[in-house]
């Protein structure tokens, strides 16, 4: 069996400085003109959610993590509620990262193909 399709993303809180555990991670898929829903995933105590659709393909995928539930439960009501990240996934057995660091009002994502990723390091 081949390398499987996973769409690692890990949500980092900098408002607290920790991992982002039990945060909820869709990943949907572009069918047509429509987006289809082909993993669901929770970031574990190290805030990382490995997204594997059962049938991964080359295209556009979308990765939608839910911030609500986990500010609200740290007592804190953010100013944005879901971060939607559209990337292209150019082979199926592509290996895909995305770096998700977030605060209740604000930002910030790194995304790259794991093969992408070791070469910009090692040329770096």
């Amino acid at each position: 069996m081949g390398v499987l399709m996973t769409v690692l993303v890990e949500v980092v809180d900098c408002m607290f400085g920790k991992p982002a555990a039990g945060v909820s991670v869709c990943l949907l898929q572009q069918v047509g003109d429509a987006w289809q829903q082909v993993a669901t995933v929770v970031t574990d105590e190290n805030g990382l959610a490995a997204c594997r659709p059962a049938q991964p393909r080359r295209g556009r995928y979308r990765a939608a993590v839910s911030l609500d539930a986990y500010f609200t439960g740290l007592g804190v009501e953010p100013f944005q509620s879901l971060l939607e990240v559209t990337f292209r996934v150019f082979q199926a057995a592509e290996q895909v990262r995305l770096l998700v660091m977030v605060t209740p009002s604000s930002c910030c994502v790194y995304g790259a193909p794991t093969a992408a990723a070791s070469r910009y390091e090692a040329a770096s």
